[in-house]
């Protein structure tokens, strides 16, 4: 008598339900005997556990930092109208937003914003300086102007 396909999808239904049940029992006694170790019930574990997770997922506010300088002079000419510049920000906290506004003036005028790890913008400038603010304190950021134009 030869099996044909059929008989074989079933052995190998079989085969992944027996494994899939026998994992199903050890994980069950594991989560048991986890949770008389840490004296806690399995509902209240992954209570918990369920907490550490969403407050993980959670934006963090944005806390713009004070406006830092930045110069320019030697880095571009003088007369250059706008400059293309490479941005880079990193946080250790995933919940942080990167963010970075960057401006010619220290009143806003002109401003841009940069968002992501990395990238690339072009800021039309009044004079060699910038200035710069992150969206959070915690932000390490780096500026490198790439190009500019008359």
């Amino acid at each position: 008598m030869t099996s044909g396909i059929g008989d074989k999808i079933n052995l190998v239904g079989f085969f992944f339900f027996v494994v899939g049940s026998l994992a199903a029992f050890i994980g069950g006694i594991l989560m048991f005997l986890g949770s008389s170790l840490a004296g806690e019930s399995v509902w209240q574990n992954l209570k918990k556990i369920q907490g550490v997770a969403e407050s993980a997922s959670v934006v963090s506010a944005d806390q713009w930092t004070p406006i830092v300088r930045f110069d320019l002079q030697g880095s571009i000419p003088m007369s250059a109208k706008t400059v293309k510049f490479s941005y880079y920000m990193q946080s250790s906290d995933t919940r942080i937003p990167l963010k970075m506004t960057i401006s010619p003036s220290e009143s806003g005028l002109g401003k841009g914003l940069a968002s992501g790890g990395q990238g690339v913008i072009e800021i039309k400038m009044i004079n060699p300086e910038l200035f710069v603010s992150v969206s959070h304190p915690t932000i390490q950021w780096s500026l490198v102007p790439t190009g500019y134009s008359f």
